[in-house]
């Protein structure tokens, strides 16, 4: 299970919460896809809300390799109306929270 906490509660704003993974070729694989359309993991999160359970699974067999787990808080409604990758995209100006990158590896 991964957690994650909220460890500033300075926000004052409603935000949304995008979860994606890196996979080795990287490509992403995004906690919310539907019909190819990158979506927040969470929407309109408000401020009191600082912690989520963003994943929760038993991993089958992958393709080895480095896999990325990244996180970010943005403007509340501003990718879904752009479809936009907030991971890929120069808008740091819209993040609403630091970049969270963790990395594991696959191996034999």
């Amino acid at each position: 299970m991964v957690k994650l906490i909220e460890t500033s509660s300075v926000r004052q704003t409603n935000v949304d919460l995008w979860i994606a993974i890196q996979l080795p070729d990287n490509s992403f694989l995004f906690m919310n896809n539907e019909g190819g359309i990158h979506k927040p993991f969470k929407q309109s999160i408000s401020s009191i809300n600082t912690e989520h359970e963003v994943l929760n699974v038993t991993i089958p067999p992958i393709t080895l390799g480095e896999y990325t787990f990244d996180a970010v808080y943005t403007e509340e409604g501003k990718y879904i109306q752009e479809g936009r990758n907030p991971f890929l995209e120069d808008v740091i100006s819209h993040h609403k929270s630091n970049l969270l990158i963790q990395k594991t590896r696959a191996v034999n």
